[in-house]
């Protein structure tokens, strides 16, 4: 199955690659018998609400995604150049604040879960 998402796939300085696809809302709803879950989406290109980085080609920071997700119907592409350099940058610090986010929510998930094993049910 396809379901088109936004997504870049770019290659770090150290030649590795990575891929993140954009932060996106609903414009409709279920109840709107027009409505389309895949087409009806506006994307914000400031933030990723999935990225996986450090893979030896892009076709496996894209099968990273598609593991877990429907097939997002493409990717574009950036090399790492001097020209695309600001992009790149700006795209790994969108990863970077992704997984720090992740990462905020998993302590507090873990200690949220230690809280309540501790709990005694009687």
């Amino acid at each position: 199955m396809s379901v088109n998402r936004e997504n870049t796939t770019w290659q770090s300085a150290n030649g590795l690659w990575n891929i993140g696809f954009y932060e996106f809302v609903e414009t409709g709803s279920g109840e709107d018998e027009d409505f389309d879950f895949e087409w009806d989406v506006e994307y914000s290109y400031d933030a990723f609400w999935f990225a996986s980085t450090g893979h030896r080609t892009p076709g496996e920071a894209y099968d990273a995604y598609r593991r877990e997700h429907a097939n997002p119907g493409g990717t574009t592409i950036v090399e790492y150049t001097p020209e695309t350099h600001d992009e790149i940058t700006r795209l790994e610090a969108m990863a970077k604040t992704l997984a720090q986010e992740r990462a905020a929510l998993q302590k507090e998930l873990d200690k949220t879960y230690r809280r309540s094993s501790r709990l005694s049910w009687r």
